[in-house]
């Protein structure tokens, strides 16, 4: 198979590379692990207590109770939030734990925000490197994270960074930043709305695109 390429143009809201001499993420009998998703650099804009039967909902019960919540919406509904679909996998691992104690550490007094930090490669790469892999049970193949970058209520918009690393290494093999609109009914749900069509526009259009750069 050719070396896949490596793009190194990087946009401020937009970057997308993949990197070589790496474990393939399109071939099927890779080690697939899901990882989770990584609100610890999350920014937040908007009143986040507008949310019928929610009351009043502060930095650090977003924390507490809904980094968790979401989290197990994958673990929990696999075959709505469907990862399995999205990479287009028969095998998925999920083991969240790590990213779940990297949640419990955020800063809640950096979460709010007026502006859209519009994470770069960079920054994503600095985000990965406090990882620590020997926490996740399986020593090889590829993990996979949702990096939250911002929940904007009065643009109606998140934004993701879907991120494949290699868990020998820690090397990322691939990037992407993506987007979804919120929907549904109190704060759980109507961000889950949000990384929901980010896993359809995966399953749908992106890893498609993404495969066909690696050819």
């Amino acid at each position: 198979m050719k070396n896949l390429l490596t793009i190194t143009t990087f946009l401020l809201f937009s970057s997308f590379y993949i990197l070589s001499q790496t474990p393939d993420l399109f071939n099927e009998n890779t080690t697939i692990t899901w990882l989770g998703m990584d609100f610890s650099h999350l920014k937040i804009t908007g009143d986040f207590s507008q949310f019928t039967g929610n009351g009043t909902v502060d930095e650090k019960e977003i924390k507490d109770k809904y980094f968790p919540g979401w989290n197990d919406l994958f673990v929990n509904e696999p075959n709505k939030y469907d990862i399995k679909g999205m990479l287009d996998k028969n095998n998925i691992s999920y083991d969240i734990n790590m990213i779940n104690e990297i949640n419990l550490m955020t800063d809640i007094s950096q979460m709010r925000s007026y502006n859209i930090p519009g994470y770069t490669s960079e920054d994503i790469q600095s985000f990965v490197k406090q990882y620590d892999l020997s926490k996740v049970e399986k020593k090889d193949g590829i993990g996979i994270v949702f990096i939250a970058e911002t929940f904007n209520k009065v643009n109606k918009i998140a934004y993701f960074h879907f991120v494949a690393l290699d868990l020998k290494t820690g090397n990322i093999i691939l990037q992407d930043r993506l987007s979804g609109s919120p929907q549904g009914f109190g704060i759980r749900n109507y961000w889950a709305g949000a990384f929901y069509k980010v896993i359809k526009n995966i399953d749908k259009k992106k890893y498609k695109s993404w495969e066909e750069s690696n050819l």
